[in-house]
C-alpha cells in the first residue's frame, strides 16, 4: 500500500470514528439500538424505524434475513462519506420516532 493510500484509509477511518461517537452520543440513550462502541452498525427490533425514516428521506437497512419468510433486520450502517450533518439529520429522526413510540 502506497503512503498516499495509507493516508487515505486512516483519515476515513478517523472520519467513521468521529461520526459513530457522534451518533453514539446522540441516541444512546434512547433505548432504541444495540450497538458496539467504536463500531458503525447499530441494530434495533423496532422495524416501523424504516419506513419513519424513509417519510423523512433516510434510507436505512432493513429486510428479511436469512428468508423472506424471516423477520426484518433493521440497523443504522454509518460510513465514512456521511457528514457530520448526515449523523445529526438521522439522529433528529432517531428522536422524533423514539418520542412517538
Amino acid at each position: 500500500m502506497t503512503a498516499e493510500r495509507a493516508g487515505l484509509h486512516a483519515a476515513a477511518r478517523q472520519q467513521l470514528g468521529a461520526l459513530v461517537a457522534q451518533f453514539t452520543a446522540a441516541v444512546g440513550a434512547l433505548g432504541l439500538f444495540r450497538y458496539q462502541l467504536c463500531f458503525p452498525v447499530f441494530y434495533t427490533g423496532a422495524n416501523a424505524l424504516a419506513p419513519f425514516l424513509e417519510t423523512r428521506g433516510i434510507l436505512i437497512s432493513s429486510f428479511a434475513y436469512p428468508t423472506p419468510a424471516d423477520a426484518c433486520i433493521t440497523r443504522v450502517v454509518l460510513n465514512a462519506l456521511h457528514t457530520r450533518a448526515d449523523m445529526t439529520q438521522v439522529a433528529a429522526a432517531c428522536q422524533a420516532f423514539a418520542a412517538a413510540r
